[in-house]
């Protein structure tokens, strides 16, 4: 189990290290945010078809 100190002492001590983690941080939001806009668009897409199959199902069930 990681105390406070523990962590802490993990820190980057020079401002190049700090530079760098906080650069690698941002890499993983991006990273995060473009999988959230990926899971975004694939559910927009297969609601779309959803709700087509369901308007052509309903179409039909109606016609007959």
């Amino acid at each position: 189990m990681k105390d406070i100190a523990n962590v802490a002492a993990t820190y980057p001590d020079t401002a190049d290290g700090i530079e760098l983690e906080l650069s690698f941080e941002h890499m993983k939001l991006i990273y995060i945010r473009d999988i959230k806009l990926h899971r975004l668009n694939f559910s927009l897409a297969v609601s779309a078809i959803w709700f087509a199959v369901g308007l052509c199902a309903f179409i039909y069930l109606v016609t007959n």
